[in-house]
C-alpha cells in the first residue's frame, strides 16, 4: 500500500488507519503480532515500516525504581468504582461493530477499586523520573514509533518528553497524557507510586458501568464534544477536555485521545479466564482507542494487543488503587 499523500481523500486515509481491524478479527496470533505489536493499535496493517534505527527487539536493562513508599508520592484524583456485576464484552445483536476478540459477552463480578479520573500526565511522569533517574525504553533505544498524520514511522529521539520527535518544538505537555511509554515503563511508575495498572476487567467496568452501554458516555455515537477520535491528521488533547464524555462513574477520557495499558495478558477471546500475572514478556491488553482511530476503537469493549516493550505517541496509561492510597 502506498503512503497517502496530500491529495489522498480523507476516506482513504481513515481506511488505512483502521485496516488493522481486519487482522484483529480474522487473523492468527502472528497476524495480530504484526498489526498491533509492530503497527500500533490504530496502525495500518499493510504499511511497510522502515527498519527501526536500532536492535529490532532490544530489551535494555534499566534501573529498577525503589520499592513502593509507605505513602504515595503523587496525588491522584480517584474515582471509586463499586463492587458488582456488569456485562463485559460485545453482543453482536446489539453492537454492529462487535469483534470476535470481544466475545462471548458474559456477566463478570468486579471488586471495588479506585481508578484515576484521567490518564497519568506528563507532569506526573516527570516527578517519577526526577525522583528515580528512570530512563524509558524509548530513551534507552533512542527511537520510538510516531504517527505522522499519514503513516507510522520510527523516529530517532522520540520519547515521553518529545512524543513526536526532538525536531519539533516541545509544547507544554504537563497536562497531556504521557505517551511513548512501554508497559514496563508504566509498571515501573506504578511500583514507585504505590499504585497499579488496571486489569482488563477493572478498565471495562470503569468505562461501561452496569448498563452495558456501547461507549463510556452511553449509546450515542461519538462526536467532538464527547471524545477525541477519528482525527488522524490532528494532535492529542490535554486530559479532561471532554467532560460530557464521562463514564457513568465520572471517569474521563476512557474513549479516544490515547490508548491505555492494562495489567492483563492478551487472550484471543473470552473463552479462557483472564491472566493478570505481571511477570513475563507476553503481550498485554490496551484499551480506549486514541485520537487517530475511528469510532469503532472507542467502544467500551474494544481491545488491542501490544508487546510490553512497545511504545508510540498514542499509548499511555492510567492507574488504580486497591489499598489505602488515596
Amino acid at each position: 500500500m502506498s503512503t497517502p499523500d496530500e491529495s489522498t481523500p480523507r476516506r482513504t486515509l481513515l481506511s488505512s488507519v483502521t485496516r488493522g481491524l481486519a487482522a484483529l478479527v480474522r487473523g492468527s496470533e502472528d497476524d495480530l503480532e504484526h498489526v498491533l505489536a509492530e503497527g500500533g493499535p490504530d496502525g495500518a496493517a499493510e504499511v511497510a515500516r522502515p527498519q527501526p534505527p536500532g536492535p529490532a527487539h532490544a530489551h535494555p536493562k534499566r534501573p529498577r525504581p525503589p520499592h513502593a513508599p509507605e505513602v504515595a508520592p503523587l496525588p491522584f484524583d480517584w474515582v471509586t468504582i463499586p463492587a458488582g456485576f456488569f456485562r463485559m464484552g460485545s453482543d453482536p445483536a446489539f453492537d454492529l461493530d462487535a469483534l470476535e476478540t470481544e466475545q462471548p459477552q458474559r456477566r463478570v463480578l468486579a471488586s471495588q477499586f479506585r481508578i484515576s479520573r484521567v490518564p497519568v500526565t506528563g507532569a506526573q511522569f516527570a516527578v517519577f523520573v526526577r525522583a528515580t533517574g528512570y530512563r524509558t525504553a524509548a530513551e534507552e533505544a533512542g527511537w520510538a514509533w510516531v504517527w505522522t498524520g499519514a503513516d507510522w514511522m520510527s523516529v530517532r529521539g522520540a520519547s515521553w518528553q518529545h512524543p513526536t520527535g526532538p525536531e519539533r518544538a516541545a509544547a507544554d505537555l504537563s497536562h497531556w497524557p504521557v505517551t511513548q511509554v512501554s508497559w514496563h515503563d508504566a509498571q515501573a511508575f506504578c511500583r514507585w507510586a504505590g499504585v497499579g495498572l488496571p486489569t482488563e476487567i477493572e478498565w471495562e467496568k470503569a468505562a461501561r458501568g452496569a448498563d452495558s452501554r456501547l461507549y463510556p458516555w452511553g449509546n450515542r455515537p461519538p462526536d467532538a464534544a464527547l471524545c477525541h477520535c477519528d482525527d488522524p491528521e490532528g494532535e492529542m488533547d490535554a486530559v479532561g477536555q471532554h467532560r460530557s464524555g464521562a463514564s457513568a462513574y465520572g471517569v474521563l477520557d476512557m474513549g479516544g485521545n490515547s490508548w491505555e495499558w492494562c495489567l492483563t495478558r492478551w487472550r484471543l477471546n473470552y473463552t479462557t479466564p483472564p491472566d493478570d500475572d505481571p511477570a513475563g514478556q507476553e503481550p498485554r491488553v490496551v484499551r480506549g482507542g486514541s485520537y487517530i482511530g475511528d469510532a469503532g476503537f472507542v467502544r467500551c469493549a474494544m481491545r488491542g494487543r501490544l508487546n510490553p516493550h512497545y511504545r508510540d505517541c498514542s499509548v499511555g496509561f492510567r492507574v488504580v488503587a486497591r489499598d489505602h492510597f488515596g
